[in-house]
Parts: C-alpha cells; structure tokens; sequence
C-alpha cells in the first residue's frame, strides 16, 4: 500500500502543486484510507511488544504527518 502512494508521488513530482492536490485527493486519498482500516485491524491483531506491532504503532503514531 505505501509502495502504491510513492508511484502516484513519482508520477507527479513535475506537476504544478495545484495539480498534485488535486491528483492526491482523487488517488493517494483513497490509497490512505485503506492502509487506515488495514492499520486499524492489524493493530488489533497484533501483539503490542512484538516487532510488527512496534512497527504498526510507530505507523499509527505518525499517521497525521503521513497524511499532511
């Protein structure tokens, strides 16, 4: 899913910014709110000492700079 928002970033890297928003709120926003169910239930799922879920909650901590 990340990888997903770093192709539609490199697609529009020479895009005027008026563009880019446009672009990410028809692409990448749709992108976001999928890895936040997944984020979501995962990290239900998964056991919080555990290095996933270090990983998952080090993902959620910062999910507003993410998503700026």
């Amino acid at each position: 899913m990340i990888k997903g928002l770093y192709v539609i970033e490199a697609a529009i890297k020479d895009q005027p910014a008026e563009q880019k928003y446009q672009i990410r709120q028809e692409k990448s926003l749709p992108q976001l709110n999928k890895l936040r169910a997944w984020l979501d239930k995962a990290l239900q799922q998964t056991l919080p000492k555990g290095k996933t879920g270090e990983a998952l909650a080090y993902l959620d901590k910062n999910w507003d700079k993410l998503t700026v």
